[in-house]
This record gives C-alpha cells, structure tokens and sequence, in this order.
C-alpha cells in the first residue's frame, strides 16, 4: 500500500518533543508550518523557551479524563497540558500517534499564561493583565445568553439515552470549553490547520467568519447571508476554502479524518458545542463581537502590529508595552553603571534629566531605586546588582577609564545614598 508523507509540522513537533525545548517561535513554525505566516505583520521574534514534556498516561486534570466529545458523544482523553501561570512549560502524551495539533493547542495556552499571569516577566515590566482578556469576552458572553438548560434539551433531542450522569459529563464539559482560554486556543487550531490551503491568516472580520465557516463553525444564518451579498465573497470563498479532500496530507488523525468526511474540525466542533447553549441573539453577539475580540487578542500574542486596530477594536496594547519594553532596556544598557565598594550597589552618575527618564525605566522595569544629589551630578542607585543583570541579560563590567571618570566627578561615602 502507499505510505502516506507525514506533514512536515508534524516532523517538526516530533524533533522539538525529542530535544525537550523550544522558542516560542519554533512552536508557531511547527504549528503553521512556517513563522511569521502571511496575512499578519508580525514585528519581534519571540525567543522564549518553552520546556516540553511527554509523558504515557493521561493527565491529571480539574476535568474528568475521559471527556464527552460534542459529536456523537464519543469519549476522549486529555492529549496535553499547557501552563498559563508558573512554570513556562507543556506536556504531550508520548502515545499520541499524531502530536502537531495537540502540540500546537498547548502553545496557545502557554502564550496566553506570558500576556496574562507571567505578562510582568514577558514583557518586562507592570503590564499583567491578571486574567487573559479572552476569559471575559466569553464570559461576558456566556452571563448574558448562555443556558446550560437549553444546552441539555438540545442535547437530549439528539441523544435519546443520556443517563444522569452523562449530563453530569455536559455539565462539566460545557464549564471546560465555555472559558476564554479554551475557545481562544480552539481558534488557534483552526488557524494552524487551515493556514496550508489558505495560504494566509484572516486579517478582517468578514476574512475571520469566512474561516471559521469553512472550518465548520455553524454561524447565524442571517451572517451566512450578509457575507455572501457582500462583493468580495467569490475572493473570500475561493480563499478560505471549506474543509475537502486533500491528497498526501495527514494533519493528524483526526484532522485527517475529518478532512476526508468533510466533517468540522474537532476544535470547531466543541466550540460549536457551546453555541447549543445560545440564545439566537447570543449567537449574533458571539459572532459579530465575541470572536473577533478573541481572534484580535490571539493575534497580538503572535506579535501582530496592527492587531485589534485591524477589527475596529482600538489600539494595539501588547505592541506598545514592547516597544516601551525596548526603549528601556536600551537606556539601561546605554547608561555607564558602576558598584561601590563591594557593598552589592550599584549606581550611574547622570544629569537630573537624564535620572528622571532612567528612573522611569527602572519603575518600569520593576526595579526600585534611589537618588542623591552629589555635585554636578544625580547619583541613581538600586542597590541590587542582579537586577539589572537580570533586566538586561547580561553581567555588568565597568570599564575601568569609567570608573576613573565617575570617581573623579564627586566623592562617595560607603554609606548607601
């Protein structure tokens, strides 16, 4: 029989899990097959490390391991685990035959946990948003038109011998998949798979609802309606093709299969899922609001520039806090440091205008300081040496004509400014 090519992502996830680590940059490549993708201006390499785990059994987790699937209530095990808080990490299950996908979903959670609970650490300084903002789109969302209730009797219709305890199962898997974090990382599974017969990301509201339709999202159908009256639909339609047999590609199994079937995505599956659980004007809400703000929010983690301004949603946060990020370790590393005495001091010897934008940077950064006035001079002090080896990355070395110089200026005292 013929062998099939395994997808190059699919090698590329293979090649990560085995060295056990990987940029953050190397995990999009692998989940899209190429970083940057087309469609978005991505500006900053995002080179941080990602430790990778695989592991043979399944996890441990606040939802029952064999989780109810949304089509034909099959039961499924948890594939892999992304941190979004603590250690910057992911787990795989080693058995998996096909890992991209499962790869690919834990990143988006990873990438979410450096913009929300380790967003200080990422971006350098006091930007944390304390929860990922796609938490409150969907929950918003979800308080405003969502019924558990209704999600049962629509279910029920479709499954005539659901015990009890298998809407118990509902119950806490529309719980799961009613969070931010896990429709925004389905939406990322969407976006990787769909981006080798697109050729680019969706970059407008109507490019976005094209591609989740495609993907098996089932919309409201008075927007199905609006985007075929729309002009540019035959582009659209021609760009973001529906899912159809594709000949020597496997995603991954599933993907595959439901490639070949022409069968929702599973991600577009369980986040059709929650919308049983919508009222009709819940649904209109969740597509022409809820869904771009999330896509908007995933694409500015990418490091898109644009990102939310693409979708009318105003300005892009995350790119401005970077470019600030960068300003200020500039001037740190720009500013001539010196230590005192062994004392673990450390100290630049400025203008006073000069102080005020370093001082700035130092807050910025999250590291406290203190300034004395010594003769021509501001003398800023922040009495930690690792932190601003730590803030610039790198050890500090005085050379010793500046040394010469700074001692020259004015006299210091051991004591501490």
């Amino acid at each position: 029989p013929q062998v099939r090519a395994m997808d190059k992502r699919e090698q590329m996830a293979n090649q990560l899990l085995m060295r056990g680590h990987a940029t953050m940059d190397e995990l999009l490549e692998a989940s899209f097959g190429e970083w940057p993708p087309k469609g978005l201006e991505i500006l900053h390499r995002n080179e941080q490390v990602v430790q990778l785990h695989t592991q043979l059994q399944s996890f441990d987790t606040e939802i029952d391991p064999q989780e109810m699937h949304p089509d034909g209530f099959l039961y499924k095990e948890v594939g892999g685990l992304g941190r979004i808080h603590g250690e910057r990490s992911l787990y795989v299950r080693g058995d998996l035959k096909m890992k991209s996908s499962t790869l690919g979903h834990e990143a988006a959670h990873v990438l979410q946990g450096d913009h929300s609970y380790r967003a200080q650490e990422y971006l350098g300084h006091d930007y944390s948003r304390i929860t990922p903002p796609s938490n409150d789109y969907v929950q918003a969302a979800i308080d405003q038109h969502f019924a558990l209730d209704q999600l049962k009797s629509r279910l029920r219709k479709a499954w005539k011998k659901a015990t009890k305890k298998d809407e118990q199962k509902i119950e806490t898997y529309a719980a799961y998949l009613a969070r931010g974090i896990e429709v925004q990382a389905r939406i990322h599974e969407i976006m990787l798979a769909g981006y080798p017969r697109w050729g680019r990301l969706p970059a407008t509201t109507e490019e976005l609802q094209s591609a989740l339709i495609a993907a098996g999202l089932t919309p409201p159908k008075q927007l199905r309606t609006q985007l075929q009256s729309l002009p540019d639909h035959k582009t659209r339609r021609e760009t973001f093709k529906h899912w159809k047999p594709l000949a020597n590609r496997l995603l991954s199994s599933l993907y595959w299969m439901a490639n070949r079937m022409n069968m929702p995505l599973p991600a577009a599956s369980d986040i059709n899922f929650i919308q049983k659980g919508l009222s009709s004007a819940g649904h209109v809400d969740f597509w022409q609001a809820t869904l771009p703000k999330i896509y908007a929010d995933l694409i500015e983690m990418y490091g898109d520039k644009p990102g939310r301004a693409r979708f009318g949603l105003g300005r892009n946060e995350i790119h401005a806090a970077r470019l600030q990020h960068q300003q200020d370790i500039a001037r740190l590393a720009a500013t001539e440091w010196q230590t005192y005495n062994d004392t673990g001091h450390i100290y630049a010897a400025v203008t006073p205008k000069e102080s005020e934008d370093l001082m700035a940077s130092l807050a910025n950064l999250g590291i406290g300081c203190a300034v004395t006035e010594k003769g021509r001079f501001v003398w800023v002090d922040f009495g930690d040496e690792n932190a601003l080896e730590k803030a610039l990355g790198k050890k500090i070395s005085t050379p010793p004509e500046v040394e010469q110089k700074l001692a020259a200026s004015v006299s210091l005292s051991p004591a501490t400014p």
